[in-house]
């Protein structure tokens, strides 16, 4: 496919800047402590599934992506995506006084993640050839990490004002979208 140099950078900025929402998950690993506080009759088990959900909707819908990918477009899925990461981050802000409850959000990020991940390399390696294409799969690699790792660092000291005010960091997904 040929590309100009304005279609180009765009791509490659959008890719980077879902890269950079793509492990958002993380962030329910500075809740963890203040939710088993908040839910004292809930077990040790629930209350990690509020994380660890979310690293099980990735894993079912990533194994799904081999199929979805061969039926659909790559940017509707994106935006399915996003729109899960979205949803599943916001409804906790709302709706949080049940464990299951925050297990179902947690699983719809992850879900949401699980679309993103592959598609972003399946793009990268549609769209880019040589060492371009090597650049940006370097590069989506450390913009995840690095957005992971930045969005710990916010999340942390948000957390200290109450744990449900961690999911507003969810908010950042927006102008991804």
């Amino acid at each position: 496919m040929t590309r100009t140099n304005g279609s180009e950078g765009m791509l490659n900025f959008a890719i980077l800047a879902v890269a950079l929402v793509c492990q958002i998950n993380t962030i329910a690993s500075v809740m963890m402590a203040d939710i088993a506080a908040a839910f004292p009759g809930a077990s040790d088990v629930a209350v990690q599934y509020v994380m660890q959900s979310g690293m099980i909707g990735g894993f079912v819908v990533a194994l799904l992506m081999s199929v979805l990918s061969t039926r659909f477009r790559k940017k509707p899925m994106i935006l399915i995506g996003l729109v899960a990461i979205l949803v599943g981050g916001l409804l906790p802000i709302a709706v949080h006084s049940s464990i299951l409850i925050l297990d179902v959000c947690g699983f719809i990020v992850g879900a949401g993640q699980g679309f993103l991940t592959p598609l972003l390399g399946a793009l990268i390696l549609e769209y880019f050839e040589g060492k371009e294409r090597e650049q940006m799969l370097g590069l989506n690699t450390t913009f995840g990490t690095g957005g992971a790792t930045v969005l710990l660092l916010i999340a942390g000291p948000v957390c200290k004002t109450g744990w449900v005010n961690v999911y507003f960091i969810y908010f950042v997904v927006i102008p991804v979208l």
